[in-house]
């Protein structure tokens, strides 16, 4: 059997890749490394973080990415229960020099079309957070988008309708080698019972394994460059008015945050800021590199990202009945 696409790797966004694709009429596979057990960890109820980031420059698609995304989160959780909770977040000022980097960011941020971020003074963000003032704060943005979820419970959400749908996964499957044929490419794999795999197109979702499976396809140009990126838990607040996330001013290496509810645990992550979604120099090969802590985030408009990549192609996209 000859699939449409393959993808390789079934973290969220290899998954909710499939997901997507399991609405079209398309033969669709998906490898992963891991056994199926190991892929989501133990702690069903772990939390994390769905991001504002609007922080970044203007030029940059990641800052559209996150708002897009938290739109399709939130019609998501009109029909699965993730857990997601809009609690809004905070980025505060507490000098002169820091209130002006607090407008320059709003400034960019209503550039690049981000809907759900107010520019408050701190008479404003003490009605809505008494506790900071005790934290000399002087000026901030707010951003009602930003929230919390089970990305286990949605990972699990993800898999399952797009199993249901006629995707096929297949774990315990880490990729060895890519040969790639005038018309469709021969994946072989270490899975016992279906070794070789041949597609007419992969989606690369490894992640940190990106460079290496794309080196397979001789690509040259696909590098996925690490840079420390350290988010830093500072001590939770009590707090009887909202359960928002604080964040202080970002610096080049690192983010401070502090959650307001004591009892909302959350992952905190050490993390690496990068994102690209793009074709190789072969046109069926597309690399989706995510490498930053924010892949939970972008994931929903990530796959609408690929879609529109793979309708540049002779696939036949015909939507299914659902």
């Amino acid at each position: 059997m000859i699939y449409d696409v393959l993808i390789i790797g079934a973290g969220i966004i290899g998954k909710m890749v499939a997901h997507e694709l399991s609405k079209y009429k398309l033969s669709v596979a998906v490898v992963d490394k891991k056994k199926e057990e190991d892929l989501n960890g133990n702690e069903s109820l772990s939390k994390s973080i769905i991001h504002g980031n609007y922080t970044t420059s203007q030029e940059l698609f990641t800052d559209r990415f996150s708002y897009n995304s938290r739109v399709i989160f939130e019609n998501i959780s009109k029909y699965v229960d993730f857990q997601y909770n809009p609690i809004g977040s905070f980025l505060i000022g507490k000098n002169p020099k820091e209130n002006e980097k607090i407008l320059k960011i709003y400034e960019t941020a209503q550039k690049s079309y981000h809907k759900d971020i107010k520019l408050l003074e701190k008479k404003e963000i003490f009605s809505l957070q008494e506790e900071l003032k005790d934290q000399n704060v002087q000026s901030g943005i707010y951003c009602t988008g930003t929230g919390t979820c089970s990305p286990i419970l949605l990972s699990n959400y993800l898999l399952q309708s797009s199993k249901s749908n006629g995707i096929h996964y297949f774990f315990n499957s880490k990729v060895l080698s890519i040969e790639k044929y005038s018309d469709f490419y021969e994946v072989s794999t270490t899975n016992s019972q279906y070794k070789d795999f041949l597609c007419k197109i992969i989606i690369n979702c490894s992640g940190y394994q990106g460079n290496t499976i794309s080196e397979m396809v001789s690509d040259p140009y696909y590098n996925i460059n690490y840079s420390e990126h350290k988010f830093i838990a500072m001590e939770p607040l009590k707090t009887t008015s909202t359960n928002s996330i604080i964040l202080e001013i970002p610096s080049s290496i690192e983010k401070r945050f502090y959650i307001s509810s004591a009892n909302d645990k959350l992952r905190l992550f050490t993390g690496r800021d990068n994102l690209v979604v793009k074709k190789s120099i072969a046109e069926t090969f597309i690399n989706v590199g995510d490498t930053s802590v924010f892949g939970l985030t972008y994931s929903p408009i990530i796959a609408s990202r690929i879609l529109n990549l793979l309708e540049e192609t002779n696939l036949n996209f015909i939507k299914k009945d659902l």
